[in-house]
């Protein structure tokens, strides 16, 4: 089991994330929901099925158990010494150092980023040695974007969102759409911002105070906006999720058998990292997978499933499987 791999170190992050918090104890439905909030929504790990909660909570044989949190009067404690220098933070590797300081010469990084941060990681990643430069990446498949874009403006759009966000509050704004139609004063409750590598454009997705119904706005086209501090709005982001699961999913989910070579089965994993998922096994080196998504990532969806190669096999709906023949003939005829 590689529960530790410098590839994949949510776990990691979430083990440091509970140690540390635990030093003053944690009760159980403490630890579970550190763990819900964490974990990928794949809830077993490794080749044995155990669950990631389990393996913390000593739910298991001590020689299967992670053996890192001891229960003293119903709350949990780490079992070594909780001095703040001997539990290190999750350290980056040399790739991901030099990953960041390459990221950080994109001209909109910098803006997200804001100057003073910029400088700090500059500083920090001085002694830092890269190959080439930013410009060695070719980006294909993308939309051809000629907007303008007001970086200033744009800097404190993100952020006054990212707040609104965060501290559950509405914003007001005025943008213009792509078709010309302007909206005026719109009351909205920000739930997430959203990045296409395509189109190189932030969206942001919202609820509408006065529509009462999803909406998603391309942050460049917004030209006033302001944090709506005195009013609480009369729903929040966990609700918006539901409604969105509720109204917006797929009314059946697609079936994947997957057959693990090559590391499929973990691809496929790492893929859909993103959705709501379950499996079970079907011997034989076999799985199933039942994928849920929102009708409109459904496309996403399928390319996704078609680069993922002959060890993903699309059972059903059947719709679905039509679309997929249709792509891979068409592109074979090309």
């Amino acid at each position: 089991m590689e529960l530790f791999h410098e590839c994949k170190n949510r776990y990691f992050r979430l083990i440091f994330l509970i140690l540390s918090l635990a030093k003053e104890g944690l009760s159980k439905e403490e630890v579970i929901k550190l763990i819900e909030d964490g974990e990928y929504d794949e809830k077993v790990i490794g080749k044995d099925f155990k669950t990631f909660k389990g393996l913390l909570l000593n739910e298991y044989n001590q020689d299967e158990n992670f053996n890192l949190l001891m229960a003293n009067d119903e709350l949990f404690y780490p079992v070594i010494n909780h001095e703040p220098d001997q539990i290190l933070p999750v350290r980056l590797t040399v790739v991901e150092k030099q990953w960041i300081k390459r990221l950080i010469d994109e001209p909109m990084v910098k803006v997200l980023l804001g100057e003073s941060l910029v400088q700090k990681l500059e500083q920090s990643l001085s002694d830092v040695n890269c190959i080439g430069n930013i410009n060695m990446i070719e980006r294909t498949y993308t939309a051809n974007n000629d907007i303008s874009i007001d970086y200033s403006k744009f800097h404190d759009d993100f952020h006054t969102i990212l707040k609104g966000i965060v501290e559950n509050k509405p914003i007001r704004y005025s943008n213009v759409d792509k078709w010309g139609n302007r909206y005026e004063n719109k009351l909205s409750l920000p739930i997430r911002i959203e990045y296409s590598l395509r189109d190189d454009r932030f969206r942001v997705s919202m609820y509408s105070l006065e529509e009462n119904r999803p909406i998603m706005v391309n942050l460049h086209t917004i030209e006033q906006l302001e944090l709506v501090h005195d009013m609480k709005p009369n729903i929040d982001r966990e609700e918006v999720f539901k409604l969105l699961k509720e109204k917006k999913y797929a009314k059946e989910p697609i079936i994947l058998e997957v057959t693990d070579e090559r590391a499929a089965m973990e691809r496929c994993f790492m893929c859909f990292s993103g959705f709501e998922r379950s499996s079970r096994t079907l011997g034989e080196n076999k799985y199933e997978i039942k994928l849920n998504y929102y009708t409109f990532e459904e496309d996403d969806v399928i390319r996704k499933l078609i680069a993922l190669g002959p060890f993903v096999k699309v059972i059903s709906p059947q719709r679905v499987i039509d679309v997929i023949v249709s792509k891979i003939k068409k592109a074979m005829e090309m």
